[in-house]
């Protein structure tokens, strides 16, 4: 009943986005958990992506992000050659990788910004976090999390961006951050937090306090990652968005999950720098009994 709740919550939240976005206006497309890859022993994404190529990934929800100014994702997971596996201390046997290649995956399906503060960053160590840097720079993709911080202009205005997760998530931290953008003139804020549950439909105490302490320090829009389930979209009372979890998206780090459903949230910021949001649902995949890989919108979402 609670994940029926959760998703008719979802489908319903929408503030009035009128009949497209104007001149002064900029529309930025949030997406979640993004594995362009396999797991160390598994070569089921690859072998779809031999099948279709780089084009196939964004295919059904490239009509959304290809109209909106800026789409950011989760990229949990490098690219890279590399193959020592990072010491996991204990955790489960996930390690995430791509070739170098299909970073050009996220420019085919118009996804301009990514996170990397995530604990599939640093999977193959220090070589493939740069190694995963450099071929995103390749493919014209932007990047920001943990120590880097982005700047982005759309219009005039400056729009900034910061990633943390749970191992370097601290009030200090976030602090840091929201100053350093401040400093290079960011008009919005934008925080990532990799935190929570994994498989949880309700935040944690955790991922509340970090939510909200990070809006009170200066962050306008939070978005956090992790549960690969979908959570709750709220606003904080200083009109600012929290989004809890955006589950997961294009997901090579699971053949079949059980919870298919994800979501497009977009947040439109006028020339007041005032927001509203939409939230377009999404199914992971367009087969209800594999994961293919393909996200597809659902129910269909009329253009702006």
């Amino acid at each position: 009943m609670l994940k029926i709740t959760v998703m008719i919550a979802l489908i319903c939240i929408r503030l009035p986005f009128i009949s497209g976005a104007h001149a002064s206006e900029i529309i930025l497309s949030f997406i979640g958990d993004c594995t362009l890859g396999d797991n160390w022993y598994s070569f089921r994404f690859t072998s779809y992506y031999d099948a279709h190529g780089p084009d196939y990934f964004f295919s059904g929800v490239k009509s959304i992000l290809s109209k909106d100014d800026l789409t950011i994702a989760n990229c949990e997971g490098g690219f890279t050659l590399e193959t020592t596996m990072a010491d996991k201390e204990g955790e489960r046997n996930f390690w995430f990788k791509g070739k170098p290649e299909y970073a050009e995956i996220f420019q085919k399906g118009s996804v301009e910004v990514v996170n990397l503060a995530n604990n599939h960053t640093f999977d193959y160590g220090r070589k493939g976090y740069s190694d995963t840097k450099e071929n995103l720079k390749r493919y014209g993709i932007a990047y920001f999390g943990n120590e880097e911080i982005l700047v982005k202009e759309i219009k005039g205005i400056k729009i900034g961006f910061y990633g943390l997760y749970f191992r370097n998530i601290t009030i200090q931290a976030i602090g840091n951050r929201i100053q350093r953008l401040k400093e290079s003139g960011a008009n919005i804020i934008v925080g990532t937090f990799h935190t929570g549950n994994e498989n949880q439909y309700t935040p944690t105490d955790f991922q509340v306090y970090t939510a909200n302490q990070a809006v009170l320090l200066g962050t306008d829009i939070v978005i956090q990652h992790h549960p690969h389930v979908i959570q709750d979209v709220v606003w904080h009372s200083r009109n600012k968005l929290i989004a809890y979890s955006l589950g997961n998206f294009c997901f090579g780090g699971n053949a079949n999950p059980s919870d298919k459903r994800s979501f497009i949230l977009q947040v439109k910021i006028d020339s007041n720098l005032n927001l509203a949001r939409k939230i377009i649902p999404v199914l992971i995949s367009g087969r209800s009994d594999v994961n293919d890989y393909r996200p597809v919108l659902y129910p269909a979402s009329p253009d702006f």
